[in-house]
């Protein structure tokens, strides 16, 4: 009797704490949404002239709301609350410490607060502030400094969270070292490997250049450097909610639908694949950038090409 009892435990009585972090990223991940979703709407009635809501001079300010709050907040809100549920469940085992857990939470929520208040003071001339950017933000257009201070303090927070699920594997690779790595957590942790990668090419862009360009510190930057670091993590931010979907189609829908995986082996490939494809084709979306040179096009376009291989597997 007490194992049955034990057999149905849910996430949420065996790890109570991770649970509560989980809540409160996929609620913050679902209040962008939403927030992404409004202006998305403005936008659309707007662009269409179905109805004038806003003044034309904010239009690329609703812009930049709906794509910041889309691409950047609500995605990555949900890959951190997804993550540490997978990571948690999967290796069967709490995260090393929860005051890291939610001191990551913390600093990813006060950069994306930061971020958004610089956007929506646009709408308030008497507030000399604005980041009508779009979620691109590369130069020449320049936003105010909060702004990218805020993508760069809720970028260190992922790194933060990434730490914490390796520092977690680790952990359980001690206590179980024979035993291969769930799917699950070699999901995560290749996922974040990309994150890594990806996302240190848009930090360098925001605290070696826009934001000490946007402080005064520097005159001018060069555009074309701005947009390919953009462009770098650009492309693989599709990924960022494509692969927690992965991650739910191969783990749980297989469950629920009284099946199982077809090939645990090949799932990670999946993943292996994506994160050696995915980073190096950023450049497809400059094509007609002069400052890039032919050859380093067509890398891109052939890698590009080959991402059809883990997507259709």
């Amino acid at each position: 009797m007490s194992e049955a009892i034990e057999a149905e435990r849910s996430f949420v009585d065996e790890f109570p704490d991770e649970a509560r972090v989980v809540r409160a990223a996929l609620l913050s991940s679902f209040f962008a949404l939403t927030l992404g979703a409004v202006f998305g709407i403005v936008q659309t009635l707007h662009r269409t002239d179905v109805a004038r809501i806003i003044p034309s001079t904010d239009y690329y300010t609703v812009l930049t709301a709906h794509g910041v709050f889309m691409v950047i907040s609500f995605t990555i809100f949900f890959l951190v609350g997804l993550f540490t549920w997978a990571v948690t469940r999967s290796l069967n085992r709490p995260l090393i410490d929860i005051r890291i857990t939610w001191t990551w939470y913390a600093i990813m929520a006060v950069g994306m607060t930061m971020t958004g208040v610089s956007i929506l003071a646009g709408f308030f001339p008497a507030l000399d502030m604005s980041a009508d950017v779009l979620f691109t933000f590369y130069a020449p257009l320049q936003a105010h400094p909060l702004f990218y201070a805020g993508l760069a303090v809720f970028i260190v927070g992922s790194w933060i969270a990434g730490a914490d699920w390796f520092r977690t594997f680790l952990a359980w690779r001690r206590d179980h070292p024979d035993e291969r790595i769930p799917l699950q957590t070699f999901m995560v942790l290749t996922t974040m490997a990309m994150w890594y990668i990806a996302s240190s090419a848009v930090a360098a862009s925001v605290l070696l250049f826009l934001l000490p360009w946007s402080l005064g510190f520097i005159d001018q930057v060069n555009p074309t450097l701005t947009r390919t670091l953009f462009w770098f993590f650009g492309h693989p931010v599709v990924y960022f909610w494509l692969m927690p979907a992965y991650l739910l189609w191969y783990t749980v829908l297989p469950k629920i639908a009284g099946g199982r995986l077809f090939s645990d082996p090949l799932a990670r490939v999946v993943f292996v694949l994506f994160l050696l494809l995915s980073t190096p084709v950023g450049i497809h979306h400059q094509y007609l950038d002069p400052g890039i040179a032919e050859g380093f096009k067509f890398i891109s376009m052939t890698n590009t090409m080959f991402l059809l291989l883990p997507s259709l597997l």
